[in-house]
């Protein structure tokens, strides 16, 4: 992989500065993107042994700096990654955060979940004039671009970074998330890191 060092980037902006909204529009905007800071991640609440799981905002906010600050391939654009870390689970502040695989197993409840979030996040997002972003989410879900991809490979492992912690305060056994990493890292960079991340686990160490 070809490290990206430098911050400027190619702009990517699907949308555009909308002069007519107004700040009612910006104040229930804010109230509404701002649900994610109450909304639990799903997977980690079916642990009982987890007193205290991260909120849907938690994992977006690593996420995007993640996107904004490692090393990228040459062919993945910063900009429109960090774009769309931001706004992947963003609808999810109106359907709430939906469990839609277990480990490398997909559930059948992915593709309405997937259409529900689009409407979800094209509804927040025309609030301000922004739900040309949604297409975003739509190339998220569908793979069908370099930034796409690699976002979901990063995704994951920010979520397996997570599992660790969690296995490491709490005991826990969190070996479905390790496996749904794994089972999306497909880049050497990604495959590597979900090596490292398994030989650090508690459980394997005390073996």
């Amino acid at each position: 992989m070809t490290p990206k060092n430098s911050p400027a980037d190619k702009s990517h902006s699907p949308a555009t500065d909308n002069k007519s909204v107004t700040i009612e529009q910006v104040i229930h905007f804010t109230h509404v993107i701002g649900k994610l800071k109450n909304i639990q991640r799903t997977g980690w609440t079916r642990y009982s042994s987890i007193k205290s799981s991260e909120s849907v905002a938690e994992h977006v906010f690593r996420l995007a700096v993640l996107a904004l600050c490692i090393p990228l391939p040459s062919e993945v654009s910063r900009i429109k990654l960090v774009q769309m870390a931001l706004v992947h689970d963003l609808g999810e502040a109106i359907i709430g955060d939906v469990v839609t695989n277990r480990g490398a197993q997909e559930l059948p409840n992915l593709h309405h979940k997937q259409l529900e979030e689009e409407q979800a996040l094209k509804s927040i997002l025309n609030e301000v004039g922004q739900a040309p972003y949604t297409a975003l989410f739509t190339e998220f879900v569908q793979r069908n671009s370099t930034e796409a991809r690699f976002l979901k490979q990063l995704d994951k492992m920010e979520m397996a970074v997570q599992a660790l912690e969690y296995e490491q305060k709490y005991g826990a056994d969190l070996t479905e998330f390790f496996d749904s990493f794994e089972h999306v890292a497909h880049d050497t960079f990604f495959q590597n890191l979900a090596k490292k991340l398994k030989a650090m686990r508690p459980r394997l160490q005390q073996v």
